[in-house]
């Protein structure tokens, strides 16, 4: 069945400021080859980031931009905060200040605009018994206004 919309549609109906932005990454260790012991190897978790309906034509019309100064600054094209933090893959050569200033820049776009920020992780967990497997759940709602 052919869907009823294209995917162009509904950025055009965002960077429009007809519907919120709802942007989700995912992470977690399943497959990695180096995974810390304290982390669980099968850990998975989501973040989405929701730009509300008032905002969101603005952050179409500003990321273009914003990620053209990452790429200047840093030879980047995406945000991996991972890397930035630890300097490494295309953040190897990118000076602690600047990975540092990335970072106070979008802690100041978040204060700014208050984007709620939502967090849901599982972490597979064995029962007492050890015989079955439960999952950890949780979720988190976070923002700058609370």
């Amino acid at each position: 069945m052919k869907p009823s919309f294209r995917y162009q549609e509904f950025v055009d109906e965002q960077r429009a400021g007809r519907v919120h932005g709802v942007f989700i990454d995912d992470t977690g260790s399943p497959g990695l080859s180096k995974i810390p012991n304290h982390l669980h190897p099968a850990r998975k978790s989501w973040v989405a980031v929701i730009v509300p309906k008032p905002c969101i034509e603005e952050v179409w019309s500003q990321f273009p931009e914003t990620v053209e100064e990452l790429r200047r600054q840093t030879g980047a094209v995406e945000f991996h905060f991972a890397d930035i933090y630890m300097g490494r893959g295309t953040f190897r050569s990118t000076a602690l200040p600047t990975r540092l200033a990335i970072f106070e820049f979008m802690a100041e776009i978040f204060g700014r605009y208050g984007f709620p920020v939502l967090v849901r992780w599982e972490t597979p967990r064995l029962c007492r018994g050890g015989s079955r497997s439960l999952t950890d759940t949780g979720v988190h709602r976070g923002d700058s206004q609370t």
